[in-house]
């Protein structure tokens, strides 16, 4: 039953994956999986030394572009949710250069602005973490049906 969701699934064009994930985690997943190598991509071209919390906080900006995507405004989701995974490193590698030069930052300037609070951070990895789970973990039904 899972397998025939995410075969569904792939054949969604992105924008419609979107409108699905407000109901359905796997349509999320899909994105994801869509999505991994772009995140990826950005992530080593911003900073080789701390690629894997720069995938992260890639992945974190297209849940970011999931939940604010807005089919009304004229922009494919793929060229939104890029600007949104591309700003969310840029902003972490900014976060990070404030913090390791030595310079007296505000909190406000660290996280970009105020526009992110440091609970909602915590709140989205965890989103994060659940869901890649979800979506490349099978679950029980799936291994006893693969056998």
């Amino acid at each position: 039953m899972r397998g025939d969701r995410q075969d569904q699934q792939k054949k969604l064009s992105d924008e419609q994956l979107v409108l699905n994930a407000q109901s359905d985690k796997t349509a999320i997943g899909e994105l994801i999986a869509r999505y991994i190598c772009t995140v990826e991509f950005l992530a080593k071209k911003y900073g080789a030394e701390v690629h894997e919390d720069l995938v992260q906080e890639g992945l974190m900006g297209l849940l970011g572009a999931v939940r604010t995507y807005r089919e009304d405004k004229n922009a494919k989701f793929s060229t939104y949710a890029t600007k949104c995974i591309k700003n969310k490193i840029i902003s972490s590698v900014h976060r990070n250069a404030l913090l390791s030069g030595g310079e007296e930052a505000d909190l406000e300037a660290i996280l970009g602005g105020g526009g992110t609070v440091p609970e909602e951070v915590v709140v989205e990895r965890e989103e994060l973490n659940e869901l890649c789970l979800l979506y490349t973990s099978p679950s029980p039904r799936d291994v006893e049906e693969s056998r």
